[in-house]
């Protein structure tokens, strides 16, 4: 079996700018030239990343519903987790929105409630 040979003519016209995939009037080499000018000004750090939106603009969106939000990492059990993601599923497939973290946040108001109750319960005591 002979290896199939390049087709010589049709790389030319690829490389020459007449291809779809090259820019008219564009030869492949200033493109490259102008691609390791961005990729040498994309590798400089700013000072200061910017974010999607700042940590002002996610607590004005929550201040108007009374609370604000702030986005913190913590550790769960897994069955947990799959339980919570099966309640929102469950509710997305009956056309509703319950969010994992709505539900999370729920449920610590319910735990901090029952706990100032036990210690009010305890001080009057």
């Amino acid at each position: 079996m002979s290896k199939k040979k390049l087709n010589v003519d049709a790389v030319l016209n690829e490389l020459s700018g007449k291809s779809s995939y090259f820019r008219r009037g564009q030869s492949p080499i200033l493109e490259e030239k102008r691609i390791d000018k961005i990729n040498d000004q994309s590798t400089a750090r700013p000072v200061e990343r910017p974010t999607g939106r700042s940590g002002d603009e996610i607590a004005d969106k929550h201040k108007r519903k009374g609370r604000i939000t702030r986005r913190y990492s913590f550790e769960a059990f897994l069955d947990q987790i799959e339980e919570l993601k099966k309640i929102s599923l469950n509710a997305a497939i009956k056309g509703d929105t319950v969010h994992v973290s709505v539900m999370i946040r729920e449920a610590i108001d319910v735990y901090l409630r029952s706990k100032r109750e036990r210690n009010n319960k305890e001080n009057l005591e």
